[in-house]
Parts: C-alpha cells; sequence; structure tokens
C-alpha cells in the first residue's frame, strides 16, 4: 500500500518539462503578439473498388488547408503591415509562415523544437473584437486572420 494514493490509485513517477512556448515566426519578419494558432491540412482522398477487379484503389489529391491566428491588435503599423503582404494575391509566392513548438528542456539537458513551414500563405478573413481583460479592466482588442495555404511541410 505505500505506493498508492487516497484514491487507492498507483503511483507513478512524474516527469516534468520545462517549455518555453510557441514561437510563430513570420515570413518577412512581421513581430505580431500572437495568442493561438490552429493549423488545419488536408488532400482529398477518394477510394473506388472496381467490380471487375480483385483490388481497391485510392486516388490522392494535392494538400491545401488554412491557418487561423488570434493576434493581439497592439500599439503601430505592425497589423496593417502584415495584412498589406499577406493580402496581395501578386505576393503568394513570396508569403511563408513558420510555426515552432520550441522545448527548452531545462530539467533534461536537451533542446528540441518541431517547425512547420506553410508556403503560398495568403489572408482570406479577418475578424476583430474588443473585451475587459483581468482586474482593472483593461481592453484588448483581439483579432482573428484566416490564411489559406498551399502547402505545409514539417522540418
Amino acid at each position: 500500500m505505500a505506493n498508492r494514493d487516497v484514491f487507492n490509485s498507483v503511483i507513478r513517477p512524474t516527469e516534468a518539462w520545462s517549455l518555453d512556448g510557441a514561437i510563430v515566426t513570420i515570413g518577412n519578419g512581421t513581430n505580431l503578439l500572437v495568442s493561438q494558432v490552429n493549423i488545419n491540412y488536408q488532400r482529398a482522398t477518394t477510394q473506388l473498388k472496381p467490380i471487375n477487379q480483385n483490388k481497391n484503389i485510392k486516388i490522392v489529391g494535392e494538400g491545401s488547408g488554412t491557418i487561423s491566428l488570434s493576434v493581439i491588435v497592439g500599439p503601430g503599423d505592425k497589423l496593417k503591415d502584415f495584412m498589406t503582404q499577406y493580402s496581395d494575391p501578386c505576393k503568394i509566392s513570396e508569403n511563408t509562415m513558420r510555426i515552432t513548438a520550441a522545448v527548452n528542456d531545462e530539467c533534461h539537458d536537451r533542446a528540441g523544437s518541431t517547425v512547420f513551414v506553410a508556403g503560398d500563405v495568403l489572408s482570406e478573413a479577418l475578424g476583430v473584437s474588443a473585451a475587459a481583460a483581468g482586474p482593472g479592466g483593461i481592453a484588448l482588442i483581439n483579432g482573428t486572420i484566416t490564411f489559406t495555404i498551399a502547402s505545409l511541410i514539417l522540418e
């Protein structure tokens, strides 16, 4: 009974990690205050089962997807500059977005990261909201930007 807690559950060893958090790097160097990132990347697949053959055929299409960023609209022209670049369809081939989940694991003397690189990024929607946050009623203006992407690479 020495390895059981008050709920009669087995007490297992705990491993801790020290995480720096997610870092979003925009292709043109714009430094936005990003509070949330969502990536959705998919490809169409169709399965055929010919009635004259004893096999299945899978037809696979190209990938495409979306990225949604929640940003804090702060002082300065950062959002304006960013939207100018990423809203221009003529610049789509220049627009990339790197999304890095960085780990600086000081608990185990190791570091690592997972990097997603989205290509041909083009903004397609922008939503803005304002809300009071926390004690003191500080108002934050938040924006949600949705992008289409034509490729997603895992580095």
